[in-house]
C-alpha cells in the first residue's frame, strides 16, 4: 500500500495513454488536416487542437467541409478512416454535443470512388494487415521525416504530433500532420488509377 516511485509512475501513465489514446472517451481530437487538389496544386490546411473549446471548433469546421464536399461529390480519401478514424471523428463530435452534418462514407470496393482508404486499400481490405503510414510512405519513396534517421519522430509521427502538442510546440505538430497529409496524397495518386478502373 506503499507509494509509487515516479519511475513506476511514468511506466503506468504510459501505458495507460497507449491504451486509452486511441478510444473517443478517454482522448480528443489533436489536429485535424484538410486537403484539396484544385487546378492540380496540392492545398493543406492543419487545425491544432489543444483544448475543449477548439476541439469544438475543429469539428464544427471538418463536418462544414465534408458536407461541402461531399454535395460537390468530391472524392473523401483517408488514411484508416474507414478502419477507425471516422469513427472517432463521429464519437467526438456527439461526446461535444454536437450532430454531424452528414453520413462519412464507408469504404470497401465499390465505394472506392466515394471514400478511398489508402490504408485498406494497401491493405487488399484486410483490416487486420493494416501498416503504418511511415512504411507506407517510404516504400513507395514519398518524402518526408520518415527518411530522417536524426529525426526522433521519423518512425511514429502520430506519437510525434501528439508529443509535439502536449509540449507546446505547435509548428512542429503542424509540419508534421501536413507531411501525413502530402503522403497520403502522394499514395493516392500512385494507386487511385488502377484501383478505381477496376471498379468501373
Amino acid at each position: 500500500s506503499g507509494r509509487l516511485l515516479p519511475k513506476e509512475e511514468r511506466i503506468i501513465e504510459t501505458a495507460l495513454e497507449e491504451q486509452l489514446s486511441p478510444v473517443p472517451e478517454h482522448a480528443q481530437v489533436v489536429t485535424l488536416g484538410f486537403a484539396h487538389d484544385a487546378g492540380g496544386v496540392l492545398k493543406t490546411k492543419v487545425i491544432t487542437v489543444t483544448d475543449a473549446e477548439q476541439e469544438t471548433n475543429a469539428l464544427a469546421e471538418f463536418w462544414s467541409i465534408v458536407d461541402r464536399g461531399l454535395a460537390h461529390e468530391y472524392q473523401l480519401v483517408t488514411y484508416g478512416g474507414a478502419r477507425w478514424g471516422n469513427a472517432f471523428i463521429v464519437r467526438r463530435t456527439l461526446l461535444r454535443n454536437m450532430l454531424p452534418a452528414t453520413t462519412l462514407p464507408l469504404s470497401g470496393r465499390t465505394r472506392l470512388a466515394v471514400h478511398f482508404d489508402v490504408a485498406d486499400v494497401l491493405a487488399g481490405w484486410d483490416r487486420g494487415r493494416t501498416q503504418a503510414l511511415e512504411l507506407a510512405a517510404v516504400s513507395y519513396g514519398l518524402p518526408g521525416p520518415w527518411h530522417d534517421p536524426e529525426d526522433p519522430h521519423a518512425a511514429d509521427t502520430v506519437q510525434g504530433i501528439r508529443f509535439a502538442v502536449a509540449t507546446g510546440d505547435l509548428p512542429t505538430a503542424e509540419a508534421l500532420a501536413d507531411a501525413r497529409l502530402r503522403a497520403i496524397y502522394g499514395l493516392y495518386l500512385k494507386l487511385a488509377g488502377p484501383y478505381l478502373a477496376d471498379i468501373a
